[in-house]
């Protein structure tokens, strides 16, 4: 049997399935952009999972993949099975490129290879003012340092934090508290 071609349109539709039963009561916002050559999709949410979890479920959706030691673009299939879950199908790769590419054999008898019009599916989660507040909470009740200031960016409306100087304890610097704070927020989100 030949593959399936399914439009960026209709693999938005399959996405939003796939995430209202993967995630229920968390509200996305599915999107498809067109472009010269091809198509993408972007996922947004605001605090619920993470983008790890989210990836995992909206990846194998994606009709493309790009090697960047050689600059290019090419196509990957994926296996639609009759649940309407996605698998991971087969990639030719690339020729002296970094990407040996892979070949996933037919998970289930109905299952159908298909080729997704949508080149890349991105995630973007965004973050409410009370989840981070949970966060920095929780930072600074386990680190016994000064909360870190959440303030709203005035362009798109998200969440976000900063440390004033006085949470910043004897010398430590920007780059550790940012990993201690995503550490946290992850928690807070499991």
């Amino acid at each position: 049997m030949s593959k399936q071609y399914i439009s960026e349109v209709e693999t938005a539709k399959l996405i939003r399935k796939v995430l209202k039963k993967e995630f229920p009561g968390v509200k996305f916002s599915v999107r498809t952009k067109s472009y010269s050559m091809g198509a993408s999709i972007t996922v947004g949410w605001t605090d619920g999972p993470t983008s790890e979890q989210v990836d995992k479920a909206v990846q194998p959706f994606s009709g493309s993949a790009f090697d960047p030691m050689i600059d290019l673009k090419y196509n990957v299939t994926s296996w639609l099975l009759p649940d309407g879950s996605i698998q991971f199908g087969n990639s030719r790769g690339t020729y002296n490129g970094s990407d040996p590419g892979y070949e996933n054999s037919k998970p289930h008898p109905d299952a159908v290879e298909v080729n997704f019009g949508a080149d890349y599916i991105f995630t973007s989660r965004s973050y409410s003012s009370e989840f981070l507040q949970k966060v920095a909470d929780n930072y600074s009740q386990e680190t016994g340092w000064d909360i870190p200031e959440i303030y709203i960016c005035e362009y798109s409306g998200n969440a976000s934090y900063k440390f004033t100087p006085k949470a910043i304890p004897g010398g430590q610097h920007f780059q550790t508290l940012d990993w201690a704070y995503s550490r946290y927020s992850q928690a807070v989100a499991g």
